[in-house]
């Protein structure tokens, strides 16, 4: 590492050309503003689904917490306690990036596998996102099944109540996938094709972070009784604001004025 640093990158590198867009600071500090909405957001998210949620939905209230509770989590482990800085694509065993920033060749800095273990990653992420496909897959089409195969038992209205909750929670887990798919996109094509763009993949970082986020927001905009409490909470927010403090200050001066008024009638007689 020493000897390329020394060598080929001395020759051909400019580091003086990277901006701040390259650089650690841009990750963290994003990401670390981020958290002071994202903290509050989601601890009221969380308040919403144990204290707000109506007896109907009772039964898939500890799962919502649940998937509520891992999602903030990684939130907030990427956008506070442990914001990575990656130099795609050496994350998965390419210990040579072509011209990366300075911070590259600090001694904190850790490189996964060397090439030899390339085929090692490849083959735990193409294992994970089939087996993530296939269960997904299974799932919603045993859902779907259910929900449109003739069961006497169900009445008519709760088998409609069962298709709008599971129409919501389709649109909860799509928009959070959304956000995400774009950054986790770029770093699979990074990594395949030996990209090295800093400030893009600082920018995917960034992204990610809004994973917890994008879904507490579909929380609080899909389900009514979240819906409805989220508004009132904004709307005493705002009536407060718009409160007029100055009403006793307006009595006090109509007062003065009343006096001089009298003061100066009785000067005239």
């Amino acid at each position: 590492m020493e000897e390329y640093r020394k060598g080929y990158y001395a020759e051909n590198c400019h580091p003086e050309k990277f901006t701040w867009f390259d650089g650690w600071e841009y990750p963290a500090y994003v990401s670390h503003s981020i958290s002071l909405i994202l903290i509050p957001l989601n601890i009221f998210g969380g308040y919403c689904i144990l204290f707000q949620t109506p007896k109907k939905m009772e039964a898939s209230k500890w799962v919502m917490i649940n998937v509520h509770f891992w999602s903030s989590f990684l939130d907030l482990l990427v956008s506070s306690l442990m914001t990575p800085y990656i130099f795609f694509p050496a994350m998965c065993g390419i210990t040579i990036v072509p011209c990366p920033t300075p911070v590259y060749f600090e001694p904190n800095v850790f490189v996964l596998m060397d090439h030899q273990g390339r085929w090692f990653i490849q083959l735990q992420c193409t294992t994970f996102f089939c087996v993530l496909i296939l269960q997904g897959a299974f799932f919603v089409s045993r859902t779907v099944y259910f929900l449109t195969a003739y069961n006497s038992k169900i009445s008519e209205k709760t088998r409609e109540l069962q298709k709008k909750f599971f129409k919501s929670v389709c649109i909860q887990v799509a928009i959070p996938v959304f956000v995400v798919i774009l950054p986790i996109l770029y770093c699979g094509c990074a990594i395949e094709w030996y990209w090295y763009y800093q400030s893009f993949s600082n920018t995917a970082i960034i992204c990610i972070t809004f994973h917890g986020m994008s879904s507490t927001i579909a929380i609080l905009s899909i389900y009514e009784p979240y819906r409805t409490y989220t508004k009132s909470c904004i709307a005493k927010i705002f009536k407060r604001k718009s409160s007029s403090p100055t009403t006793p200050k307006n009595v006090s001066v109509t007062s003065k004025t009343i006096s001089r008024r009298t003061t100066s009638f009785n000067i005239q007689v």
